[in-house]
């Protein structure tokens, strides 16, 4: 689709052209490609996801999203210009400035002001010139264009990452006949904010400005402007038609969702002893902006709960204290917030400690892990996993015992994991199970492949169980299945679902502690897309701009 690679017919001839519109154009310059399905690249190495609840520390941390995203387009203004110690694209120079070597020429002035100004224009179409939700700004209130890029949450930056796209294609010399390709734009976003991106791309698309091709998971909803559909199959072959195609192949596994969970709800005994996390009245503000307000919630041992809510509600600022990541943790008495019987600041909720305790998931975290190639020092899908029992993002040594436990989790999944440079994974897909070779042997072999060499829905399965292996009593998973397709996600959610079908052990007496932890593992669930919730889900709080506006089952 981009242009970096030739197609080819079955018996291995070149296709003449794949963009026969295009003539003897290069795809490159008519074909915009924007993923939101992973980061951009960071040399591999770990990013603090955390960061954004803490202060901006420098000029780096402060280039705003409308600096950036100049930046990205060739133009240097503001501290993105100070930075590269170059002259500011939007100033107006003075004579001596223009003397200098080195000096923006007035066409660059003016190619920078053109790509301001369609910044601008395009940025209301996103409702990037408004303030963020409180929850999310910090106390800023500035519009979210002149937010600092860290501190811009997980939809914001697809937001802001879209409007670099239709910037980009609106610029381009053959502005006429550009395609934007966009991989997954949907994902973690909540039913309004997919509704008016739909609307958004559907009004780009009509006025061809630009032309739309979007990149979707099979199990993801056909937007309504949709017409044609190009389906690849676990096997590589492709099968292209009208949109039923898909809607009539659409995975029709049961499904969870929400009057599953108050059935289950209704069901549940209610637990009388401690809570493992209990929040009283907890109140978050940002000079004088309430993020949280009045919080109560209690997660006892075994609960499984979702946490719903639109973007911008308070999720992420209450799942940061319970992880123990918000600064402001930190100061609230245990009367408060109480993690495992303690408050955050007590020796026994030391961050590492916590961090056995709690297993954790989410597209902070998935974007913020290394990725280092193993040539280059990275870590194995193993040692990916590893990282797990002591809660870092680095390898550790590993007994015996825990590279069995490893081994036997992969076991589980080894057959819906894409193996790098193997086709273990595409044998299983056709014959629907692991393969000729022995699951446990396949595993062995699984987890000595580059953890970075994998496709994210496999990564994604890989941090899945890095967050289970060191048996924690508190499971976070904040938007798990974001990359996975159908197979992955009706795997993942089969495990969470039935600990006895899954359990991990070399013994019967081993399988069956596995599956009582677990069933004791309490759970708590994010997730936009209900029918993807877990049918074992039986507790729901709902946030709306801070506060509790809905509570079912015990939470």
């Amino acid at each position: 689709m981009t242009g970096r690679r030739r197609a080819r017919t079955a018996d291995g001839k070149p296709i003449p052209s794949t963009h026969p519109f295009l003539g003897s154009r290069s795809p490159a310059e008519h074909v915009v490609h924007v993923s939101f399905a992973a980061r951009a690249a960071t040399g591999g190495e770990f990013v603090d996801y955390a960061v954004r609840y803490g202060a901006v520390r420098d000029d780096e941390d402060a280039v705003t999203l409308h600096e950036g995203c100049m930046r990205a387009l060739g133009h240097h203004t503001g501290r993105a210009a100070r930075l590269a110690c170059v002259a500011d694209i939007l100033s107006t120079p003075s004579s001596a400035d223009q003397a200098k070597p080195g000096a923006p020429t007035e066409s660059e002035r003016a190619a920078g002001r053109a790509a301001h100004q369609c910044i601008m224009d395009t940025a209301p179409l996103l409702r990037l010139d408004r303030p963020p939700p409180a929850e999310e700004s910090n106390g800023d209130m500035a519009a979210l264009l002149h937010t600092p890029l860290i501190r811009l949450s997980n939809g914001q930056m697809r937001r802001a990452r879209l409007l670099e796209a239709l910037v980009r294609c609106r610029l381009s010399p053959a502005a006429d006949s550009t395609i934007l390709v966009l991989s997954q734009p949907y994902n973690g976003l909540d039913p309004p904010t997919r509704s008016l991106l739909s609307s958004i791309l559907s009004d780009r698309h009509c006025a061809s400005d630009p032309r739309i091709v979007l990149f979707l998971r099979v199990q993801d909803e056909l937007p309504a402007y949709i017409t044609h559909v190009a389906q690849v199959r676990d096997d590589g072959s492709v099968q292209a038609g009208p949109r039923a195609l898909v809607q009539q192949q659409r995975d029709q596994d049961s499904q969870g969702g929400y009057e599953l969970l108050k059935q289950n709800a209704a069901q549940a005994l209610p637990d009388t002893n401690e809570p493992l996390v209990s929040l009283n009245g907890v109140d978050i503000k940002y000079v004088g902006k309430s993020a949280l307000e009045s919080i109560a919630l209690d997660i006892h041992r075994g609960a499984r709960m979702v946490l719903a809510g639109y973007n911008g509600s308070g999720k992420s600022t209450l799942l940061s204290l319970i992880l123990g990541d918000h600064p402001q943790s930190f100061a609230l008495p245990e009367q408060k917030l109480s993690l495992f019987g303690k408050a955050r600041d007590a020796p026994g909720n030391a961050t590492l400690l916590l961090a056995r305790r709690i297993g954790h998931v989410s597209p902070e975290l998935f974007n913020a892990f290394p990725r280092k190639d193993t040539e280059r020092g990275g870590m194995t899908v193993g040692e990916a996993i590893g990282s797990g029992y002591a809660g870092v993002f680095s390898r550790r040594p590993l007994d015996d015992q825990q590279k069995a436990r490893i081994w036997r989790l992969l076991a589980a999944f080894q057959d819906v994991i894409d193996a790098p440079d193997s086709d273990t994974s595409r044998q299983s897909s056709r014959s629907g199970g692991p393969g000729l070779d022995d699951p446990l042997a396949q595993a062995k072999r699984l987890a000595s492949a580059s953890f970075a060499a994998m496709s994210l829905g496999s990564q994604s399965i890989v941090l899945l169980l890095r967050a289970i292996v060191h048996g924690p009593k508190l499971l976070i998973l904040d938007e798990p299945f974001q990359h996975q397709s159908a197979r992955q996600v009706e795997r993942a959610r089969a495990f969470l679902d039935e600990p006895e079908a899954y359990a991990i052990g070399e013994t019967e007496q081993e399988r069956a502690q596995d599956a009582e932890a677990r069933r004791a593992m309490s759970l708590i669930l994010v997730s936009h897309y209900e029918a993807e919730w877990p049918r074992s889900m039986n507790a729901l709080l709902r946030l709306e701009a801070g506060q509790v506006s809905e509570r079912i089952g015990q939470c």
